[in-house]
């Protein structure tokens, strides 16, 4: 007796052994038992993956530590970053960017070995990378062109501490001459130098600042000189001019600070037209003729009568970048006047800084040139913070420092009870991840404080001044019993938080921004995650499970009113035997997850939620195993393609390859040209040991000046032909023939003499197989269901393809020929005669031709009859 024929579709991707006997899933007429070196399609059917072009050798032959890193700053401005020990590469369009002396450029980066490559954590904001290591501080990575670069520590002003209260004992610091040293003495029984701290850790000290007036009561001698006729005389630099206004009754003041030359006259006797030589104004300093030091509250204010025009600027700038303080970026704060000829006013100012400036009070005109006794600048006290890197260490209580911080006015000795040791360094550890959210740069997976998230202030990735303002830096601690390190954070409709036992948020009770007295921590799962980092795809969030075996999604559920965790792995946990070793999410108009695992298979996930399309696969290529593996958006069609590092198992060789759409179906593919028609040896070390497809093209005029007619029979020779080959352009190409050769355990391939001007393609065979779960299955003790026939329907496909039961070792040919067919070919193909049906077997199929396979269904018809 004849069932109802079985459709079988493969949406449900790969499935698990365990699965071969739950005939009551619905997956399990949608799944596989092997799907190898196919993809699933969103909207159902598989597909023979494609093949991959080669891009050149790694630079790192020996360990093959090699960490590519997408930069994205434009859809149509991409680039490859190669990172390897102690140095990066840049490719764009595949292709390696040189320098100024036409090699390759080279950048030196701090991560100097394979296994500080694969940890590193990379996250883009804009032209810069900020890359973090648990064993190194955090670095900023600087594009200003696509061969120019930078590498340089990320400068934290100030510095984040490990603590903001008062310690249980006195640090004790003393200035050494000319203050770029001093000497660190601490009392706590808890807080001890070690001698790991040495160049790696910093201290944050607060000195306090002692309450100061000046002007009280007091007038300011000023000393001027008669500005001189612009057009006529040259100005000196670092003296005080002055014009009179004999209407007005005022002297106006200008500081020289740069020379001026009769020679630069343009028309004006004005200074204000000369604003690169004159600043308006004379500076007004402290007793020691230098701006105010202020860090804490402060106030201005003016009494008595007297006419004239006045400022109060403000600067961060230091003596430490720039000695002039005349040339520091100055600010405006406050302007204030009196006029004799109106009610006559006077001002009271204050404020708070909170973190050290520099002020000064600039007097632009005045009635009289001895400025009167008629203001008084209070700084109210306060404390301000230096920064110390420890440089050696004496004791456990004594050690010596580089002061980052100096001031104009230094103390010699203070103490305090405020300082502590900063929150990254060789005591807590640095940060092992970094990210992006709500305008701020969070940093966290320290060591000593595993629990605590670092966001700096908004839009000012670089300040990590806590404050109360809302948009001041943070810092949150997760309250929690067992104290599992955070491992990632992923931006979603909140801060996503996964943990070594739970996955939590971070937001507000509102869903407002998150500052200080608003921010939130909520448990959303207690599954636990591994410290391999999280991805945003589509409205979901991925992450790998705690223990590296399960790749698990987060997302926002309604009905929930929080976010849910799913095992995203499970039907297919038999491809995560080996746990994760990393991933990366490949873009565009199918969203697909790459997965490697830690014994070199790499699997490969397509989803679709519309379509409930969740669908795992595995990805081989003989011969070769993946070392690494990255997405980056073309330049061309903005898809993202996947970008690999494979090693050739034969001949140990390292190359960076990625996989294109619409690339042709061998792997590793490179084209060289053909010199005159004569035969031609290749040295192709990428592709030593395996069975390569080859296939030339000819142009549809090809003469003796064909490209490629440098290509020569030796071996290293015909290695440069094939690299400046390697993307040579066939399309519109007459093709030959392909042939099936074998390259040599050293790589040499002999090609044979063809027309002149023929252009080689050369690339290695793999083979796509697919077997279907079990179909044929016992239905009682009696009676049994066998599969009869199979109807394959094929889409633009070559159809010479090999078949068989699962339990037969043998393969069976289907000749096209036989029925008519030619590829590429669209249709129904029937297959009535399997070879040795048997129950309980899954019907097989597999291609290894350099063509095309599209399958959109299965139709088997099953019989039952008696045992």
């Amino acid at each position: 007796m004849q069932d109802n024929p079985i459709v079988l579709g493969f949406t449900a991707g790969e499935l698990s052994p365990w699965l071969e006997s739950r005939f009551d899933l619905q997956a399990y007429q949608r799944g596989a038992a092997v799907l190898k070196n196919f993809l699933v399609q969103p909207y159902g059917g598989i597909r023979r993956r494609y093949g991959t072009k080669w891009i050149g050798p790694a630079y790192d032959q020996e360990s093959g530590a090699v960490r590519l890193v997408p930069f994205r700053f434009s859809e149509s401005d991409v680039l490859m970053l190669e990172f390897f020990p102690g140095g990066m590469r840049v490719y764009r369009d595949a292709a390696l960017v040189t320098g100024d002396d036409g090699e390759p450029y080279v950048l030196d980066v701090p991560w100097d070995s394979a296994d500080v490559i694969a940890a590193m954590e990379p996250v883009q904001v804009n032209d810069v990378i900020y890359v973090t290591h648990p064993h190194f501080p955090p670095y900023a990575l600087s594009r200003y062109a696509d061969n120019q670069w930078t590498c340089t520590e990320l400068s934290l002003q100030p510095y984040p501490r490990e603590s903001y209260q008062l310690q249980d004992g006195l640090l004790v610091v003393s200035m050494h001459q000319g203050g770029e040293t001093a000497t660190l003495e601490t009392e706590s029984p808890t807080l001890r130098f070690t001698s790991d701290m040495a160049g790696r850790e910093y201290v944050l000290a607060d000195a306090p600042i002692s309450p100061q007036t000046y002007f009280l009561n007091r007038s300011y001698p000023l000393t001027t000189v008669e500005l001189p006729d612009l057009e006529t005389s040259s100005v000196f630099p670092g003296s005080v001019y002055h014009t009179y206004d004999e209407a007005e009754g005022m002297y106006h003041f200008y500081y020289c600070r740069s020379p001026y030359s009769k020679s630069m006259f343009t028309g004006s006797k004005s200074p204000l037209d000369y604003r690169l030589c004159f600043i308006p104004g004379a500076f007004v300093l402290d007793e020691n003729r230098m701006p105010f030091e202020v860090c804490g509250d402060w106030e201005l204010e003016t009494y008595g009568e007297w006419n004239g025009m006045w400022e109060l600027w403000r600067s961060y700038d230091s003596s430490l970048t720039l000695n002039d303080y005349t040339q520091w970026q100055w600010t405006c704060l406050h302007s204030f006047h009196q006029d004799g000829s109106q009610e006559r006013k006077n001002w009271a100012f204050s404020g708070s800084e909170d973190r050290p400036c520099r002020m000064v009070l600039i007097c632009k005109a005045q009635s009289t040139k001895p400025l009167p006794a008629m203001l008084c600048f209070r700084l109210l006290g306060g404390q301000r913070e230096y920064k110390l890197r420890i440089v050696s260490v004496e004791s456990e209580t004594k050690a010596t420092a580089e002061v980052l911080t100096p001031y104009l006015d230094e103390p010699k000795v203070f103490s305090t009870r405020s300082w502590s040791f900063g929150a990254f360094g060789s005591r807590n550890g640095y940060p092992s991840f970094c990210n992006l959210h709500q305008g701020r740069l969070w940093f966290g997976g320290t060591a000593g404080q595993p629990t605590t998230l670092f966001g700096s202030s908004v839009d000012d990735y670089g300040n990590f001044l806590v404050g109360s303002n809302d948009d001041d830096a943070l810092h949150v601690t997760m309250a929690t019993s067992d104290q599992s390190r955070i491992c990632w954070i992923c931006p979603a409709r909140s801060l996503l938080v996964g943990t070594t036992s739970s996955e939590w948020t971070l937001s507000t009770a509102s869903g407002s921004a998150i500052t200080a007295t608003t921010a939130l921590f909520s448990r959303q799962s207690s599954v636990g995650s591994d410290r391999l980092g999280a991805n945003g795809v589509e409205n979901t969030v991925f992450y790998v499970q705690r223990g590296g075996k399960r790749l698990r999604e987060i997302s926002y559920k309604l009905e929930a009113d929080g976010f849910t965790s799913t095992d995203t792995s499970l039907l297919a946990e038999h491809l995560f035997e080996a746990g994760v070793r990393e991933w990366t999410v490949q873009k565009g108009s199918n969203t697909q997850l790459w997965v490697l695992m830690r014994d070199g298979l790499l699997a490969v996930l397509t989803m679709n939620a519309e379509q409930q399309v969740t669908a795992w696969q595995r990805v081989e290529f003989p011969g070769r195993e993946v070392l690494h593996l990255s997405a980056l958006t073309s330049s061309d069609s903005n898809e993202d393609e996947l970008w690999l590092v494979l090693r050739n198992r034969a001949s140990g060789c390292v190359s960076l390859e990625r996989m294109v759409e619409g690339a042709s179906f061998v792997d590793g593919a490179v084209s060289c040209a053909t010199d005159g028609g004569a035969a031609l040896s290749v040295s192709l070390p990428h592709l030593a040991g395996l069975e390569v497809c080859a296939r030339a093209y000819l142009p549809e005029e090809a003469d003796d000046t064909a490209a490629g007619e440098t290509a020569s029979a030796d071996a290293s020779a015909a290695t440069e032909a094939v690299a400046a080959n390697s993307s040579a352009d066939v399309s519109g190409a007459e093709a030959l023939p392909s042939l099936r050769l074998s390259v040599s355990s050293d790589g040499a391939l002999d090609l044979p003499a063809t027309a002149t001007g023929a252009v080689w393609e050369i690339g290695s065979v793999f083979t796509s197989e697919l077997q279907t779960m079990p179909q044929e299955r016992e239905v009682n003790f009696n009676t049994v269901r066998q599969v009869g026939r199979v109807k394959l329907r094929v889409r633009e496909s070559d159809p010479s393809f090999e078949y068989r039961v699962a339990h037969v070792a043998r393969w069976e040919q289907y000749e096209p020929r036989r029925d008519g067919l030619t590829g590429p070919y669209t249709g129904a193909i029937r297959l009535t005669n399997l070879p040795q049906p048997g129950v309980a077997q899954g019907f097989c199929l597999r291609y290894d031709g350099a063509g095309d396979f599209r399958l959109l269904s299965l139709v088997m018809e099953v019989d039952t009859h008696g045992r």
